[in-house]
């Protein structure tokens, strides 16, 4: 599904805050934005709340709030010194 939407051959979307910072911000120079604070980042079906979180996911997405963008050097910088401040 990531493929798709990113149009990137054999992107996937890492949920751990090292390889999401390794395999997303670094590698791919993009962050994910305005993930909702209530719903853990994590694999989708390892979301608990069914349909309704998921459909919450979808409608972010569709809106264009939940979004992938550009990382900038901060960004970067703190991929490399500490993961967790760039994860979701």
């Amino acid at each position: 599904m990531t493929e798709e939407l990113t149009g990137i051959p054999g992107v996937h979307l890492w949920y751990t805050p090292v390889k999401y910072a390794r395999l997303v911000v670094l590698k791919h120079k993009h962050k994910l934005v305005n993930w909702p604070a209530h719903i853990p980042f994590d694999d989708i079906s390892r979301i608990k709340g069914g349909n309704r979180v998921l459909q919450t996911l979808l409608d972010l997405w569709k809106a264009g709030t939940l979004r992938f963008e550009p990382a900038t050097r901060r960004d970067l910088r703190d991929a490399r010194a500490d993961p967790v401040r760039v994860h979701p």
